[in-house]
């Protein structure tokens, strides 16, 4: 359901440096494509958080079309609908992962990049896209066996198939767009992609295809996305050479995909037991619930850590800067994803019968199981980012690998009791193992928890005395259930939150933190 959380911290064991490690000097640039090879990191804050402000404006965008659209599909479609997705994707995401292997991940992270090296990792990923296409199509059977004779998950994998090479052929290109903090194409890229399927699948939904609405617009995302990358990155691949491929870079992608391998896992298991155990309707209220929950979420963090991670990994050997800039963005991202999840938790109700319709009221328990769990994703640039980052992947694996177990049990303990007794599970699996966590990616850093404390202390007051004017205002005199209450609520939470921010001890320094990087945004925009 989300990114696997690490536990405590293994044994000794020998480690890999960055990525960079081979390379001290830059190697001489392409002359065609230097600005895209470059090293410069210079005004490296002003240009991350230009591009944290300008990410966060698009994204604010995207989200009130996505929720705007999420009610139309909801009433539209069927949960048995989303479920036969996640059946197919619970399966054929694993597969999926081997599209990669984290080279583009690695194409971020490396300080000097060459054009061969880029363009050797990208006929590697166009090579690898095409195998893992071939065996996504090919588990079609194998899914219509594990689901009971049902063809809908099988159908779904041959589809996709499909979509697996427009991703392995944009993958090289929005690294170095990311890598190049170019945040205002990647917005873009990101912005009209989404539209672009949303769209679609809100037409094929209300011409009655049903569950290939959401086949299609996965598909007509990723196309937008490939054209859109190649026009707004003009680099272009060259001969595939056998010596251009870096030693140092795969196996920095390798790690990078063991961690993926152990988060689908983390996210999926679940999926495929209710999927097996309770059928694709039961599934789909599981994986809605998740989604409306994370939705919020991710546009946020999604784009935070999309500048937050190339600016922290060319200041990886500078503690301070690394430790000043880690905390801005952490600041962030907290600030605005924790009254999301109260404010989830406190109008679970509202939220579900407005944002889904009432045929999706068997979500409501099911979204209040994941509150604790989504209140641990909030902090997940405190392991996400500073594991890929500080170019340590490998503890990011063994912690993933440690973690796992943990969940696995949540989630088989929890199967017995129906799909809210897994999502009880679950939250108690994250919540378990998230401080160690914590502590073991903060370790070779000059990051402790006591500064994550910090950031964490004003949000999370400011939430819960937001949370009580709410509830002071919740009466049925004031506004009976749905959309009316729903408003009452989420302005009263708004103002109060904001107020509180704002006032608390030691709101005037906060104050002054938050206007100075507005200013450095707008002088820099």
């Amino acid at each position: 359901m989300s990114e696997p959380e690490p536990g405590p911290e293994p044994g000794p064991e020998p480690e890999p440096g960055p990525a960079n490690e081979d390379t001290p000097e830059p190697p001489p640039a392409d002359p065609r494509y230097a600005e895209w090879l470059s090293s410069e990191a210079e005004d490296l804050e002003s240009r991350a958080l230009r591009g944290g402000g300008l990410n966060l404006a698009v994204q604010g965008v995207r989200l009130v079309v996505e929720l705007g659209s999420l009610p139309i599909l909801a009433r539209l479609l069927l949960p048995a609908d989303f479920g036969a997705i996640a059946q197919a994707t619970a399966v054929t995401g694993f597969l999926v992962l081997f599209k990669d292997l984290g080279l583009s991940v690695a194409t971020v992270q490396r300080k000097h990049v060459t054009h061969g090296q880029i363009s050797a990792l990208f006929w590697l990923n166009l090579a690898l896209g095409l195998l893992v296409a071939a065996l996504v199509a090919g588990s079609a059977p194998a899914l219509v066996w594990l689901y009971g004779g049902d063809i809908r998950p099988g159908q779904v994998a041959l589809a996709l198939a499909g979509v697996v090479l427009f991703d392995a052929a944009a993958a090289q290109h929005l690294a170095l767009l990311r890598r190049r903090l170019r945040f205002g194409w990647l917005a873009t890229i990101q912005f009209v992609g989404v539209i672009g399927g949303i769209v679609a699948a809100l037409g094929v939904a209300y011409a009655g295809w049903g569950f290939w609405a959401l086949v299609l617009r996965a598909a007509v995302t990723s196309v937008l996305t490939l054209l859109l990358a190649w026009v707004a990155c003009s680099w272009r691949p060259g001969r595939f050479s056998r010596d251009q491929v870096s030693g140092d870079m795969i196996r920095f992608g390798g790690y990078v995909t063991g961690i993926e391998i152990v988060a689908h896992l983390s996210k999926n298991v679940d999926n495929i037991l209710i999927g097996r155990t309770y059928g694709p309707a039961a599934l789909g209220l599981y994986t809605k619930a998740y989604s409306l929950l994370t939705l919020p979420l991710n546009a946020i963090n999604g784009p935070l850590a999309a500048v937050a991670m190339p600016a922290l990994s060319r200041v990886q050997d500078e503690a301070e800067a690394y430790r000043g800039l880690f905390l801005r963005g952490c600041r962030l991202a907290l600030l605005a994803q924790i009254p999301l999840v109260a404010i989830a938790g406190l109008c679970t109700e509202d939220l579900v019968s407005v944002g889904l319709g009432d045929q999706w009221t068997g979500a409501v328990e099911l979204f209040r199981a994941l509150i604790p769990a989504a209140l641990a994703i909030t902090t997940a640039p405190a392991t996400t980012w500073v594991f890929v980052s500080s170019g340590h992947p490998d503890r990011s694996l063994r912690a993933s690998v440690t973690a796992l177990p943990f969940v696995i049990l949540g989630f088989v303990i929890g199967l017995q009791y129906g799909p809210v007794g897994v999502a009880w599970g679950y939250s108690v699996a994250i919540c378990v193992v998230r401080v160690p966590t914590i502590l073991y990616a903060f370790q070779p850093t000059s990051l402790r928890l006591r500064d994550l404390g910090a950031v964490l202390l004003r949000p999370m007051m400011s939430a819960a005395l937001a949370v009580g004017a709410v509830v002071g205002v919740r009466q049925p005199a004031l506004a009976p259930p749905g959309l009316g209450r729903l408003l009452l609520e989420l302005t009263t939470f708004g103002l109060a939150y904001g107020a509180c921010v704002a006032w608390l001890p030691g709101g005037r320094a906060y104050r002054g933190e938050l206007g100075a990087a507005w200013a450095l945004m707008r002088r820099h925009g």
